[in-house]
């Protein structure tokens, strides 16, 4: 009769393998081909024990991982760091270092300037002088651009605006 950990053991065994032989035959290798290039690489790198597909300490602890936690584990140990100092991203499945940003002193470094508040001003007056005239609406995912620059000497006069894409002109480069 086998322990409760031993039946657990069993049961996480294959995991480990099965998703390294899906990802190997995803390539385009046999199932015997990747079945084989798996067990080795799995007993080269310690996982496995040599001879068998019994998991060793290092593969029960690397199997027990989630995706995000296998993340932070690679790149804590490429940085010489601890993986609780990371952060996960499920779409492109990488760690990060965690930052700690001062919210305070960016928004008083940009946002409060007295020359960004006037910028951001001309432009809410902008988006409401085209609202007036019907030619955007709220959630329509347009933007109200100049197309003379406030900086070189642009107005808010209907001349100077014009109406495009969200996302067109807020991926160009306003530098």
């Amino acid at each position: 009769m086998r322990s409760f950990k031993e039946h657990l053991q069993l049961l996480r065994e294959p995991e480990i393998l099965d998703r390294l032989v899906q990802q190997l035959m995803d390539k385009g290798k046999s199932k015997d081909a990747a079945y084989a290039i798996a067990t080795g690489s799995l007993q080269k790198n310690g996982v496995l024990k040599p001879g068998s597909q019994k998991l060793t300490a290092k593969g029960e602890k690397r199997n027990s991982m989630s995706a995000g936690e296998r993340a932070k584990d690679r790149a804590a140990k490429k940085d010489g760091n601890e993986p609780s100092e990371y952060s996960y991203n499920k779409k492109t499945n990488l760690a990060t270092k965690k930052e700690d940003r001062d919210y305070k002193r960016e928004y008083q470094t940009f946002h409060g300037k007295p020359e960004q508040r006037a910028r951001r001003s001309l432009r809410v007056l902008a988006r409401r002088e085209m609202e007036k005239r019907g030619r955007v609406s709220k959630g329509d995912g347009k933007d109200v651009d100049h197309r003379k620059p406030l900086s070189k000497g642009g107005t808010n006069a209907i001349s100077n605006l014009k109406i495009v894409n969200k996302s067109t002109n807020r991926s160009k480069k306003n530098t």
